[in-house]
């Protein structure tokens, strides 16, 4: 069950359209379930990227705890044998597909050095919030899937503007 769950999520990120949407005008407010504002400028500002990296980095990490926190509250013999091996799965799946889509954005975009790892933790817990969600069908997908769905869009996630869950995701 495991491995088909991985390998369904896996299908899932092969014909997603990443990064494809970079450099050009945002014309949705709207992606999945966030509302969503274009960052300013492009090419992007790497400087202010990098200063803004650690209040986003916190801010997704906060989000990645709370989504465990639930699992393991609501099954907690599901969460401590599958979570590791399930993360190391995903992992080994999804990252030839991930730096594949980086290898193809367009040579001169200046993007951050952290930016491969953000979009690799990005992809790996929507793929645990996938697995999780499969197997506890009363925890509803969290803030990754929905991430999942900007990536998937073109864009690349960036920030976040006002209160969790009501303000607005800036994308790239």
């Amino acid at each position: 069950m495991p491995d088909e769950i991985i390998r369904e999520f896996k299908s899932r990120i092969s014909a997603a359209r990443f990064f494809n949407s970079l450099g050009r005008p945002l014309e949705e407010r709207r992606i999945g379930k966030f509302s969503v504002e274009q960052e300013p400028g492009w090419p992007p500002n790497v400087e202010e990227d990098i200063r803004a990296s650690e209040a986003w980095s916190n801010f997704r990490l906060e989000r990645s705890n709370d989504w465990s926190m639930a699992v393991a509250d609501l099954d907690e013999d599901l969460f401590e044998r599958f979570w590791n091996p399930v993360t190391v799965a995903l992992k080994t799946a999804l990252r030839p597909t991930i730096d594949a889509a980086i290898k193809a954005i367009p040579k001169g975009v200046a993007l951050p050095e952290k930016f491969s790892d953000r979009c690799h933790w990005d992809v790996l817990a929507a793929g645990q919030e996938h697995f999780f969600s499969q197997r506890l069908p009363s925890l509803a997908p969290g803030f990754y899937l929905a991430l999942l769905d900007v990536y998937e869009a073109g864009w690349v996630p960036t920030g976040w503007l006002g209160g969790y869950p009501d303000g607005s995701l800036l994308v790239l």
